[in-house]
């Protein structure tokens, strides 16, 4: 029977459509073999292995080695010795330990204090500096199953990692979010570092200056908005030009003087909280597993104590004394526990005596004195033996 010209035309249409669905089907089933395969290997690496980071700024002075399995962290001996329990820490710069040294880290540190008991417990630094609930994604599924994780620590840097997923959101269209959904390893295999962002865009392949990185930056900030230097505090203008300070701090305050008072916005807070819950998921999802998941919301400078304020100000920032009373918990903890988290914050304990000397006032990063204080209030939450 010969069939019409609308009929072939329909039959090709067909057949065509068939074949794009298949192609995206074989094309699925590749990235998910890939994943299996290159996340058993050392193909994706948290940052660039056996490079060395040097930190010289005005609050410290500090360098050392990330390994060879691109982690700030000594070489994870595989297969894992019989009897140790494993936590992989996951986070941003206030897991990885910016502006301490590797005694002084709070995963070190707590790390220590389980095995002064004897227990035979190992914890995993795979913080990456500047990073978000995406790269803590990937973190996980580039160590869990190479390094055999028990369970997972996801150090969470209040407001600002809320902010990040925002900003990243809004710069996606529909194309790059179809993509990056259905074939999430092939998207990354051009790009197989995580971060952070200092090494991408660094010239230098191992020795990378961080100090380097900000004079060069702050000079496109100041080229860019000239005004942002009559904000600054007069008493560090020379350490800024210098490199001595974190030159991305000046650069957002240039651009959003406002940027911590969005917090405050309930509006913003709503929508951004729909997004945490989708980031969850995810997150959910590829560190799982039958051991607990601890989430922990590591607050930012301001809202803890007012002595904090003119590290903020003096950069260009305007700062409020709301921010100080701001419910980060209450918009937090129902999304993560009803994810399946267990929530543990360390707003309340740094608030109830303003955590002195736990920041570095204008580089914000957490002190050793910090550190030790992540350290006990972990050790008092988490369970007392593994």
């Amino acid at each position: 029977m010969l069939l019409s010209p609308a009929h072939k035309s329909r039959r090709r249409f067909l057949l065509f459509l068939s074949g794009i669905v298949c192609l995206i089907l074989f094309v699925f089933l590749i990235d998910r073999a890939l994943a299996i395969y290159l996340n058993k290997t050392d193909y994706f690496t948290a940052m660039t292995a056996d490079s060395f980071h040097i930190m010289d700024t005005k609050e410290f002075s500090t360098s050392f080695r990330i390994s060879s399995q691109g982690l700030r962290n000594r070489n994870v001996v595989m297969p894992k010795p019989k009897g140790t329990y494993r936590i992989l820490a996951v986070g941003d710069s206030f897991t990885y330990g910016w502006g301490v040294s590797e005694e002084e880290k709070w995963t070190t540190l707590l790390e220590k204090k389980y095995q002064e008991t004897g227990q035979k417990v190992e914890i995993i630094n795979a913080g990456i500096p500047g990073y978000d609930l995406g790269a803590y994604i990937h973190a996980c599924q580039s160590y869990k199953s190479r390094f055999d994780i028990d369970s997972v620590i996801v150090g969470f840097y209040s407001y600002e990692d809320l902010d990040q997923l925002a900003a990243i959101e809004a710069n996606k269209n529909q194309l790059t979010k179809f993509l990056e959904k259905t074939f999430p390893t092939l998207i990354r295999l051009r790009q197989p570092l995580i971060g952070p962002l200092f090494e991408q865009n660094s010239n230098e392949s191992k020795n990378i200056n961080v100090s380097t990185s900000w004079k060069k930056w702050i000079n496109v900030i100041i080229a860019q908005y000239p005004a942002i230097l009559k904000k600054i505090e007069p008493a560090v203008k020379m350490d800024l030009l210098e490199g001595k300070i974190n030159a991305n701090l000046v650069a957002i305050a240039a651009a959003d003087p406002d940027y911590w008072l969005r917090a405050l916005n309930d509006r913003d807070l709503e929508y951004i909280k729909r997004l945490f819950y989708k980031e969850l998921n995810r997150l959910k999802k590829n560190c799982a597993y039958n051991n607990p998941l601890y989430f922990l919301m590591i607050p930012s400078m301001e809202t803890v104590s007012k002595d904090y304020f003119p590290g903020r100000s003096g950069l260009g920032y305007n700062i409020d004394d709301r921010l100080l009373t701001i419910d980060l918990d209450g918009l937090l903890k129902t999304p993560v526990t009803e994810t399946g988290f267990i929530y543990l914050s360390l707003l309340p304990d740094f608030r109830s005596d303003g955590c002195p000397n736990c920041y570095y006032l204008w580089d914000s990063h957490l002190t050793s004195t910090g550190h030790i204080r992540v350290a006990d209030y972990l050790y008092r939450e988490l369970p007392k033996k593994f």
